[in-house]
């Protein structure tokens, strides 16, 4: 199955909505870039900075792990149904 490239809104969709499920007062470090506010996020992701690149990876990363452990439940449970009948 070939995997669907994420348009550029998308991507910036995903990370908006991570940087939104911040709680207010909160920060995040990035080893090798430093610690940084949710406003100083949204800049580095917006002039795409190393630091901004970073989350972006993280962000799309994470989306896809989440997807595939939904497949994988999805997968696994139509087999445990199909061995009950």
């Amino acid at each position: 199955m070939i995997a669907r490239q994420q348009s550029e809104s998308e991507i910036t969709q995903l990370v908006e909505s991570f940087l939104d499920s911040i709680p207010k007062g909160r920060g995040i470090a990035i080893e090798g870039h430093g610690m940084f506010s949710v406003e100083q996020l949204r800049d580095e992701v917006r002039r795409e900075t190393p630091a901004g690149k970073e989350i972006k990876i993280t962000v799309l990363r994470y989306n896809r792990y989440k997807r595939l452990r939904k497949r994988r439940r999805v997968r696994e449970g139509a087999v445990a149904a199909s061995q009950d009948g």
